[in-house]
């Protein structure tokens, strides 16, 4: 039997898109576990739970666009709890992860039954563990909090038998009616002129994937403000009249400006949307949050103190906008879906404090005692700051490994305390002073950007490889497969090539020869033949599609081809030239070889490079490879 059917909130309305997109996804599922010690009765425990989902509308709750052209909530009257016991044998720790991990994967159908589940695992010995599964569509953080001090309300009552005495629950509904009713054109325009002008994402760091968002690997990190740190930033919000989260905001702020080298940028935040003027919206059981834009423009010249005023003072202003679904706000700017990707996102439940004095009963028999809480929540962001308000406030990076690093996340995290460090310590300094640099970081930049390096200006790469005959003449120079040459081998064999190329092709330098060889040792014999000669090589993989092929040798003008006939011709003739080396026609700055890359236009792009581009990487204070004559090397990419 139905009880109740009403639309959808504009956050739910997005989970919902999301959920139809990939049904089987993790995204939005969320998972508190928590383990306890005492002497549960549990067959209370599931008719706690029964009374519990009998109370809130929401967990009774179906999603569906079968009757209507907007999708529907639909609260089922008799909709039978989802509750489990099971006993777990053997090793426990690694049992209850496998558990949770297959709830998770086991996700929800939002078009049937309820979209929360209980389960408990006995452990042995008195312990036990809570596992509450839900889908973020049906509630906030704030909830599970509210619904699990229910709980154990209930079970306490039900031990003692004593009457459950709770408050009256005020349905979800009544916040969708209020919702309704909210004018949203004013909004529309609010976000639209608040998102003017801004047409240029302004992400993090993060690295070089070909498909982004195609898998989801979770990574976390988390860590603490310095005691002192912290006190000076409660101490300068008091001052200002500002909240905690403000301060992080506008720290967040500073550090993407200097990732993007910019003065103005976005990025997503959750707020709580809990209307005040709604009776007993503070015990109220649904989903109230919703993700906005946050946009900061950042003046260097303005101190710290300044723009957190100002940050604090555009929050006021839009707080009455706050529940604008995200799409809407999304057409509204210039850049729509791409306006930001990643999130920050305030904690203001502390859930474990919240579900410790839940369990703790002092008058029930088989007195109950906390041991531990974890959590698992998943969105649809590949990264989000979460700010926990702790008494030493914390900063939990939760993030795709297949987008960031772990090492870059970490390199984000000191960042960001570095900004924060200065923005509470020297409130009066201007935003153009905040360093979030490590000494460290500071020096490799100096390397980095010191481009004055000493290297032989006047040398070739035959020079240099001629130079390493000369020292190393019976070191193995090549191998491949079952042959191996000698640094003397080799160059006396790229010697006679170079003569060769010299008396039938009349190479000078600058002159193109392709070379299509499989890789060999002979490639490297034809890659030093065509440098002694004077000419410069275009390399070309026979692997390549005909049409690029003909295309590459017709757009160098190359003036001979060293493919598998052409040096099957000098093989034939090698014995007639000469293997002592060959007079040097080079200067640095002569042609070395002229790469084809993929171009814009789809036709192959070619980069010259010479002789003193290569020597450089190689013969520098800080050398690209570093390496001696006793280490051995693959080719570990394409010629």
């Amino acid at each position: 039997m139905v009880e109740d059917v009403y639309p959808l909130s504009p956050l739910q309305e997005g989970f919902y898109y999301h959920w139809l997109e990939a049904p089987g996804a993790s995204a939005y599922f969320n998972q508190i576990s928590c383990r306890v010690n005492g002497a549960l009765e549990i067959n209370k425990i599931e008719e706690s739970y029964r009374i519990l989902s009998a109370r809130h509308a929401v967990l009774r709750t179906f999603f569906t666009s079968e009757y209507s052209d907007n999708t529907l909530q639909v609260v089922i009257k008799d909709c039978p709890p989802a509750f489990t016991y099971k006993e777990i044998p053997g090793e426990v720790e690694s049992s209850v992860e496998e558990y949770k991990y297959t709830d998770r994967k086991k996700g929800f159908n939002l078009h049937n039954g309820s979209q929360i589940r209980l389960t408990l695992l006995g452990l042995g010995e008195n312990a036990y563990e809570f596992i509450w599964s839900h889908h973020h569509i049906l509630m906030d953080g704030w909830c599970i909090g509210i619904l699990i001090n229910e709980f154990f309300q209930i079970y306490h009552s039900l031990v003692r038998g004593a009457t459950i005495k709770q408050e009256t629950v005020r349905p979800y509904s009544d916040y969708i009616k209020w919702l309704m009713k909210k004018e949203k054109s004013g909004s529309l325009r609010y976000w639209k002129e608040y998102l003017s002008g801004f047409n240029t994402l302004t992400p993090l760091p993060k690295r070089p994937v070909k498909e982004e968002g195609i898998a989801h690997h979770p990574g976390e990190t988390s860590v603490s403000l310095d005691p002192s740190v912290r006190a000076a930033m409660k101490r300068l919000c008091s001052t200002l009249g500002i909240t905690d989260y403000i301060f992080i905001q506008t720290a967040w702020a500073v550090l993407l400006s200097r990732y993007n080298n910019t003065g103005d940028v976005v990025f997503g935040s959750v707020v709580s949307g809990r209307p005040g003027e709604i009776d007993g919206i503070e015990r109220m059981v649904g989903l109230f949050i919703n993700t906005i834009p946050v946009r900061v423009k950042i003046n260097s010249g303005v101190t710290i103190r300044q723009l957190l005023k100002e940050v604090q003072q555009r929050s006021i202003e839009e707080s009455e906008h706050h529940y604008t679904q995200l799409a809407d706000i999304q057409s509204q700017s210039e850049i729509k879906q791409s306006l930001f990707d990643h999130i920050l996102q305030f904690q203001n439940f502390p859930v474990e404090e919240m579900i410790q004095q839940s369990i703790s009963d002092k008058g029930t028999a088989g007195e109950l005692s906390f041991l531990s809480s974890d959590t698992f929540e998943q969105n649809n962001y590949d990264f989000t700051c979460m700010v926990i308000p702790s008494a030493a406030l914390t900063l939990k990076f939760s993030y795709n490994s297949c987008m960031y690093e772990a090492s870059q996340v970490k390199q984000m995290e000191s960042h960001f305390l570095r900004v924060i460090t200065q923005m509470a310590l020297s409130p009066e300094s201007a935003i153009g002073q905040i360093d979030y640099l490590s000494e460290e970081e500071k020096l490799e930049l100096e390397g980095f950007n010191d481009t004055k390096v000493n290297y032989p200006t006047e040398k070739t790469i035959i020079n240099l490889f001629e130079e390493q005959v000369k020292k190393y003449p019976e070191n193995i120079a090549v191998t491949a497969g079952t042959t191996a040459l000698t640094y003397r081998e080799l160059n006396e064999r790229s010697n006679q090539l170079a003569s060769y190329l010299r008396k039938e092709y009349k190479i000078k330098p600058d002159d193109l020869i392709g070379i299509k060889v499989e890789r060999s040792e002979v490639m490297i014999i034809a890659i030093l033949g065509v440098l002694k000669s004077g000419g410069a090589y275009v390399p070309i993989d026979p692997e390549y599609p005909q049409e690029r092929i003909e295309y590459m040798i017709a757009d160098s003008c190359c003036k001979v081809v060293l493919d598998a006939g052409e040096l099957k011709k000098f093989e034939e003739r090698s014995g007639s030239y000469e293997k002592e080396n060959p007079t040097p026609v080079n200067k640095p700055h002569d042609l070395a070889y002229v790469i084809y890359t993929s171009g814009t236009t789809g036709k192959p792009k070619g980069s010259l490079i010479e002789h003193k581009n290569v020597v450089r990487l190689f013969k520098t204070g800080k050398p690209l490879f570093d390496f001696n004559e006793k280490d051995v090397w693959t080719m570990f990419h394409s010629y």
